[in-house]
C-alpha cells in the first residue's frame, strides 16, 4: 500500500518529489524541536500556514484575459447584402426559356459596390488583427495558468506529506512533551489540513479557468476563420462581378456589331453595282470579324475563375 500523501506526489517529477519530501521533513523536524513559545517555532508555523499561498494568489489573478473580440453584426449583414447585389440578377423562368442571361452589374455599378466594400473589408481586417492578438494573449495566459497550477500541485503535495509526517510523529511527541504536542496539533496540523482543503479548491478553480480560457481561444480562432472566409468571399464576388460586367459590356458591343452586320446584309441585297457590292461585302466581313472577336472575349471572361 502507498503511504498517505504519496498520491499527491505521483504527478510530480522525481526531483520535485524528493524536494517536497525534504521540505516536509524539515518543517516537521523544526516543529518538534523548537519550543512552542520560541520565535523559531512561530516562524515555522507561519511557513506552514503560508504553504501554497503565493501560488494560490497567482492562480486567482490568472484566467482573466479579455473575451474574444466580436464583429459588429451590421458589418457582416451589410457585407451579405453587398455580395447579394454583386450577384447577376437571375431572369425569370420565361426569360430563361428564351435564352436570356443573368443581368450583371454595369461597370459603374461595380465601381460603386467596390467603393462601398472597401471600409467594410477594412473593418473585417481590423477585427482579424485584434482576434489574432487576442489568441496570442490567451495562449500566454494559458501558459501562465499552467505554471500556477503546477505550483499549486507541488504545494498540495507538500501539505499532504507534512500532514502525514505530523500525524505519524505526534503520538511519540505526546508521550514525551504533551503540551508541546498539543500546540503542534492545534497550530500546525490543523493549519496544514486547512491549507490542504484550500489548495484543493484552488486547483479545481484553476482547472475551470483553464477550460474557460481554452474555450475562449477556440472561439477566437473560429471567429477568425469565419472572418477570413467572409473577406475572401467578398473579394471573390467583386472579381466575379467585374468579369461579369466586362462580359456584359462586350456582349452589348457584340449586339451592336450584329446590328451592323444586319445592315451590311441589307446593303448587299440592295447593291446596284459592283462597287457598292464590294463596299457592302467589306462592311459585312468587318462586322462579322468584330462580332466573333467580341463573343470569344466575352465567353473567355465568363469561363475564367477569379484571380
Amino acid at each position: 500500500m502507498s503511504e498517505p500523501g504519496s498520491q499527491n506526489l505521483q504527478g510530480l517529477s522525481p526531483a520535485v518529489q524528493e524536494q517536497v519530501r525534504a521540505q516536509a521533513r524539515r518543517l516537521a523536524t523544526e516543529l518538534a524541536l523548537h519550543p512552542h513559545h520560541s520565535p523559531e517555532f512561530r516562524r515555522v508555523v507561519a511557513a506552514v500556514q503560508a504553504i501554497g499561498a503565493h501560488a494560490q494568489q497567482q492562480a486567482a489573478r490568472r484566467g482573466r484575459a479579455a473575451l474574444p473580440a466580436t464583429v459588429e453584426p451590421q458589418v457582416l449583414a451589410e457585407l451579405r447584402r453587398l455580395v447579394g447585389r454583386l450577384q447577376p440578377a437571375r431572369p425569370g423562368l420565361l426569360a430563361r426559356l428564351r435564352g436570356h442571361r443573368p443581368t450583371a452589374p454595369t461597370p459603374e455599378e461595380h465601381a460603386q459596390l467596390a467603393a462601398q466594400s472597401a471600409p467594410l473589408l477594412e473593418s473585417l481586417y481590423r477585427s482579424q488583427d485584434h482576434l489574432r492578438r487576442q489568441q496570442a494573449a490567451l495562449g500566454g495566459e494559458l501558459h501562465r495558468l499552467e505554471s500556477s497550477q503546477a505550483k499549486l500541485e507541488q504545494a498540495l503535495a507538500l501539505a499532504a506529506e507534512l500532514d502525514h509526517l505530523l500525524s505519524v510523529s505526534l503520538p511519540d511527541l505526546e508521550a514525551r512533551q504533551p503540551l508541546h504536542a498539543a500546540v503542534v496539533r492545534d497550530e500546525a496540523l490543523y493549519a496544514v489540513r486547512g491549507r490542504h482543503t484550500d489548495l484543493n479548491t484552488a486547483l479545481a478553480i484553476t482547472a475551470q479557468a483553464r477550460l474557460a480560457l481554452d474555450l475562449a481561444q477556440q472561439q477566437a480562432a473560429g471567429l477568425d476563420e469565419q472572418l477570413e472566409r467572409a473577406a475572401a468571399g467578398v473579394v471573390t464576388a467583386l472579381k466575379l462581378a467585374r468579369r461579369a460586367s466586362q462580359a456584359a459590356a462586350l456582349r452589348a458591343q457584340a449586339a451592336q456589331a450584329s446590328e451592323q452586320l444586319h445592315t451590311a446584309q441589307q446593303q448587299l441585297a440592295a447593291a446596284p453595282g459592283p462597287d457598292e457590292l464590294n463596299t457592302a461585302l467589306a462592311q459585312a466581313y468587318a462586322a462579322l470579324d468584330q462580332l466573333e472577336q467580341l463573343e470569344n472575349r466575352a465567353t473567355h471572361l465568363e469561363r475564367r475563375g477569379p484571380t
